[in-house]
């Protein structure tokens, strides 16, 4: 049989040479010479020049080049994991293999099969040059019907077809269908159950079958030639094989989860105070205020590098910080890598040589900047990154507590610029990425205990390990902007950057418009940061009429009160490299609709479907198999097909799935106020047998070390539900936690598909809990915890 299964392999390897050859063989005129292998390296030689090959992992392939004719560039800035010691061996003439990949080559013209495990995976078809600042890869991806990925693009989730530019860059006003933005990632997941990540942060471009719909090309100006082969029995295993690749996300400060204030912009001191002031008075949590550019000027123009505080409209700015500080508020700053003439470090900066220079070796001036003629700070030089160091340090020794790292594309990189590092053209996706290094290398060295809080709207692959936290750019305030946030969102996710998230209710143009801020709220809610902010219009709550307010004020205390739930998923995320927003198909390799590209998992428990049309009465909305609970109503429905459900614009479609738990605490003000002395626990009760386990995380958050120091807890919540008894067990797994409450107060809800009696089994510890039917279809079972370990049994 497995003979059988072999002839037929290859004879279905062979089709695919034979179906490629005369699409690629007039423009393929790369040929091979020989190999060799160095232990767990196998190089070919081609009259191109040199590839490769070595194992990462048994599920990740690493392939590089370099030409003839080309200068060594194989470092990489996205890649951490190290090689496997895997060694190759030769099958016969030809044919390369090791403990899972399998490599055929055809000689003339020049490409190979890769096959994983017996699996044909993918048709590399070759290097091409057709000239200096055009070079790169051929793929066939032949009849592949998905692909996603390409990081930050406004875009269906589905990018078969299109051309995709390379290139960090900002979209003033965007909304859905731009496919240019802030955060390039060159990394491809295909339907058929592989990724291609195109390891290179130059300027370039992916065709993704539009130029020949039966090939992808990856193109650029330079720089790096390598790409990475990354297979998987789904999306799940295949963005976590790609977080392994190129790191995993910190912890970030737990505040990140709270209500974060922000504007264009806070102009006085007294403003700032007078608006942080009243969002508190109103009733609203709070955690952040965010100060735009005019924290160290008064315009626009000719202060980019200013670098502290305007003191004629911010006259005591450490007496502001130390007051907001005492109400649970932080207060987060914005710089930018760009320092113009007329700053006050202008002059220091260029004596310095720290800016970027001219082929002459001076600084590179930025005449056409619409912030004003300048220079933008090296990023790759050590100095520079010392000299910018020592301005956040001031700054955070003042009180700041996070800091907005805006323009960093760069928005404005015209070609020419030389670095330490390299050009303008070879380092510009880079350029963000860099910039959070140096940030969190400064933490990790003089602040090893302190998390990372940082806004970039740009970076590459990898930057995710850095700690960023990005947004989506200058997004337009309209319903085309809120549409493009959904794919933005769970794109972005699958390639590594969890934390993505968007100004909500908008950023530039449009009108002031009640539903769709409330829309734009609803959804932000179940985002990773939720971050109202905005040009022209006030962005804040208490700017909005009432009826606004009380439904966004409901939204944001729901946000805290599942403080419990969404800080786990941050830790499922920074030990899993699970993210915490997830597309419906997310355990498949592709959708089975359209409908499954427009709602999304937040999490293993919720799905969330925005409310993305204006004036929407009735939505449509794809579940998954399996029974959900409308959150709203507790109304079950059978999923595994498209509903239809009334809209309310109190509340936004949320469903949780049959047999999930879903962790909260009451309301606070501040998550300085966190605890989980007391915490709700919600159970959906499965309409079948069914086992399930969520672990709750609990540490400071703060520390950033405390899971390399078992500084935390691990609450594993677990149920076993048989057809007329559930077995409810909390298990505290305490891993030097000194903060664990001694004693907690739990409230299980236990939700029911059906009106039923419910009661606890065992008489002894009947005393122990208080059982009270809060409805028809909610039980709440009450009691103090403060074993290890406890359990009840209910029957119904």
């Amino acid at each position: 049989m497995k003979q059988s299964y072999w002839i037929f392999n290859c004879i279905c390897r062979l089709f695919i040479f034979f179906l490629i050859h005369d699409v690629l063989h007039a423009q393929n005129t790369e040929r091979y010479l020989s190999s060799n292998s160095n232990g767990h390296q196998l190089f070919i030689h081609t009259t191109e020049g040199e590839y490769r090959f070595v194992v990462k992992t048994d599920k990740i392939l690493e392939v590089s080049f370099r030409c003839n004719e080309c200068l060594a560039t194989d470092t990489s800035v996205s890649v951490v994991l190290g090689d496997r010691t895997t060694p190759w061996r030769m099958m016969k003439d030809g044919e390369f293999a090791n403990e899972d990949w399998e490599m055929m080559i055809r000689k003339q013209p020049f490409e190979i099969v890769f096959t994983y495990r017996e699996k044909p995976a993918v048709v590399f078809s070759g290097y091409f040059a057709s000239n200096e600042s055009n070079r790169g890869f051929h793929f066939v991806i032949g009849d592949e019907k998905f692909i996603t990925g390409g990081g930050m693009r406004a875009l269906p989730l589905n990018i078969k077809g299109r051309l995709l530019k390379l290139e960090n860059r900002p979209w003033y006003g965007y909304g859905f269908e731009a496919d240019q933005l802030n955060y390039s990632i060159p990394l491809l997941i295909m339907g058929s159950g592989y990724a291609i990540f195109f390891d290179n942060t130059a300027k370039g471009y992916a065709d993704i079958g539009k130029t020949q719909s039966k090939i992808l090309k990856f193109g650029t100006r330079g720089g790096r030639m390598a790409f990475y082969l990354i297979v998987g029995e789904n999306l799940q295993e295949i963005t976590q094989n790609f977080t392994l690749l190129t790191g995993h996300q910190p912890l970030p400060p737990l505040w990140t989860f709270g209500h974060l204030l922000s504007r264009m912009a806070y102009r006085t001191q007294a403003q700032t105070d007078s608006i942080v002031r009243a969002t508190i008075q109103n009733g609203y949590p709070l955690d952040a205020i965010i100060l735009d550019l005019f924290w160290f000027g008064d315009t626009l123009f000719h202060t980019l590098g200013n670098l502290d505080w305007y003191r004629p409209n911010w006259p005591d700015p450490i007496q502001m910080m130390n007051s907001f500080r005492e109400m649970g508020v932080k207060t987060v700053v914005i710089t930018e890598p760009y320092i113009v003439k007329g700053s006050h470090t202008f002059e220091e900066a260029d004596r310095l040589g720290i800016l970027g220079k001219n082929k002459d070796g001076r600084t590179f001036i930025l005449d056409k900047f619409y912030f004003g003629d300048g220079g933008i700070i090296d990023v790759s030089l050590p100095k520079a990154c010392e000299w910018m160091w020592k301005k956040y340090d001031t700054l955070k020794k003042q009180g700041v507590a996070g800091w907005w790292v805006d323009l960093a594309e760069p928005e404005y990189h015209p070609d020419g610029i030389i670095y330490h590092g390299g050009t303008s053209e070879l380092l510009h996706n880079a350029y963000g990425h860099l910039w959070d290094k140096m940030l969190y290398d400064y933490y990790r060295k003089y602040y090893p205990h302190e998390r990372l809080f940082n806004l970039n709207r740009s970076g590459f692959a990898g930057s995710q390990r850095f700690g960023v936290l990005p947004w989506t750019g200058d997004v337009s305030r309209s319903w085309a902007g809120l549409k493009a946030q959904i794919p933005i969102l769970l794109n972005m996710s699958l390639c590594g950057v969890a934390y993505v998230h968007s100004d909500a209710g908008g950023f530039a143009q449009g009108l002031k418009d009640e539903e769709l801020y409330i829309r734009w709220i609803q959804m932000s809610t179940f985002s990773p940061v939720f971050r109202p902010h905005g040009s022209g219009i006030p962005s804040e709550p208490i700017f909005f009429n009432p009826e606004t307010q009380k439904i966004v004020k409901d939204f944001i205390h729901l946000r805290y009160s599942l403080l419990p739930y969404n800080y786990s998923l941050a830790y499922q995320n920074t030990t899993q490299g699970i993210p915490m927003a997830r597309p419906l198909f997310y355990q498949l390799k592709q959708p089975e609709n359209d409908l499954q590209s427009w709602s999304y998992f937040w999490g293993p428990s919720f799905l969330v479907s925005p409310i993305v049309e204006k004036n929407e009465q009735k939505h449509t909305l794809w579940l998954p198999k399996g029974k959900w609970y409308d959150w709203w109503t507790g109304e079950v429905y059978r999923g595994g097909r498209k509903i239809k459900i009334q809209n309310h614009i109190q509340q936004l479609p949320l469903f949780a799935r049959a047999g999930c738990f879903i962790p909260m605490i009451p309301p606070i003000q501040t998550t300085d106020k966190y605890s989980t002395d007391t915490l709700i626990i919600h159970y959906f009760l499965a309409s079948q047998p069914h086992h399930e386990d969520f672990t709750l995380f609990v540490d400071d958050g703060k520390d950033a070390l405390s899971i390399d120091s078992s500084h935390f807890e691990l609450i594993h919540l677990l149920a076993d539900q048989k057809k007329h008894a559930l077995t409810i067990q909390l298990v505290s797994e305490n891993h030097g936690f000194v903060h664990k409450p001694r004693k907690r107060y739990i409230k299980m809800m236990i939700h029911t598909n059906f009106p039923m009696q419910m009661y606890l089994k065992q008489e002894e510890k009947r005393d122990k809990i208080e059982t009270l039917q809060v409805s028809p279809l909610i039980y709440q079972f009450a009691f103090e915890w403060e074993e290890t370990c406890f359990s009840f049994e209910i029957g119904y």
